[in-house]
């Protein structure tokens, strides 16, 4: 079974933005659907959402101890200016432990199933 690491922000967590127009309720009740939808696709999916200030450490345990078919990047992480450092710490630390890492990003909450399936087809 194909492996997923869904990396996105937790809308409770203090350090980060939320996207324009976006409440934590949407965030939160969005991403939830996504890891359903990519599980009832066939993806084994870990839904990954360390404290922002924590998240590559947090992240380069998680990759220590598991190898990931696909790393998906949430928009939410994307999209806002001031999360742009740790966007790029996450693709670093992941080709890090994974040279040949695949990567996916969504456009919307609704995209993340589309975006997995063009990186990694069943």
């Amino acid at each position: 079974m194909a492996t997923v690491l869904y990396m996105g922000v937790a809308p409770q967590d203090p350090n980060i933005d939320l996207p324009p127009g976006v409440s934590a309720e949407m965030l939160d009740g969005g991403m939830n659907k996504s890891v359903d939808d990519l599980k009832n696709a066939g993806y084994q999916v870990v839904h990954f959402l360390p404290p922002i200030m924590q998240g590559i450490d947090e992240l380069e345990k998680e990759l220590q101890r598991n190898k990931y078919d696909l790393v998906l990047v949430g928009l939410s992480i994307r999209i806002v200016p001031k999360h742009t450092p740790y966007f790029e710490g996450i693709i670093n630390t992941a080709l890090k432990y994974n040279p040949g890492q695949r990567f996916a990003f969504n456009t919307s909450l609704e995209s993340t199933l589309e975006a997995a399936q063009r990186a990694l087809p069943l």
